[in-house]
């Protein structure tokens, strides 16, 4: 029952989130103590999560790789560390579990974090890793959002020749999917 517990307290944190959000729209002036409210509810809900995703590593029989991998997802926009941490635990547990998609997602994840830091030499290698176990695979979804990745960060590298190869093999993909909203989106990226 403590996951039950776990739910139902997360689902209270999200609706006084959610209650907090609707007063400030109802007065429509960001008042200090309203903006203190929201960013303190929205302070303890994430920690709460982190906390509950944390526990489950200790408690459950699910999937580490998972698990981790929520993690790096919380911490990938605000603490690189932490995030870096989870990516390659997540990593690590997926070659344990011999989990191919979760390698492709924990690969893509180091990528994603290398590249938004400015190491584009370590994400172009974590990319290529991804790409190559979801072409192996068929992992085709991933296989797109890789090669986009891996096209931007040849870009930020100046690497342009490879980045439009990159992007074009997306578009092709997606072309072949007949995804209009897929192929504006990789036909901006060129």
């Amino acid at each position: 029952m403590k996951s039950f517990d776990e739910a139902i307290f997360s689902i209270f944190n999200l609706s006084l989130q959610m209650f907090v959000m609707r007063l400030l729209c109802y007065f429509r002036a960001c008042s200090v103590p309203l903006v203190l409210i929201t960013l303190c509810s929205t302070a303890l809900c994430a920690q709460d999560n982190v906390d509950s995703l944390k526990n489950l590593l200790t408690t459950s029989v699910e999937s580490k790789s998972q698990i981790y991998m929520d993690l790096f997802i919380v911490y990938r926009l605000n603490n690189y560390d932490s995030a870096k941490y989870f990516a390659e635990q997540a990593l690590e547990s997926a070659l344990l579990e011999r989990d191919s998609l979760m390698f492709v997602r924990a690969e893509y994840a180091l990528g994603y974090l290398y590249r938004t830091n400015g190491f584009f030499i370590q994400s172009i290698d974590h990319y290529l890793k991804a790409l190559k176990t979801a072409k192996n695979n068929g992992f085709a979804g991933r296989v797109k959002n890789t090669l986009n990745g891996l096209a931007l960060a040849y870009y930020y590298d100046g690497r342009y020749d490879k980045s439009l190869e990159y992007h074009f093999e997306s578009l092709k993909l997606r072309e072949d999917d007949n995804d209009l909203e897929e192929i504006a989106i990789a036909s901006n990226n060129i």
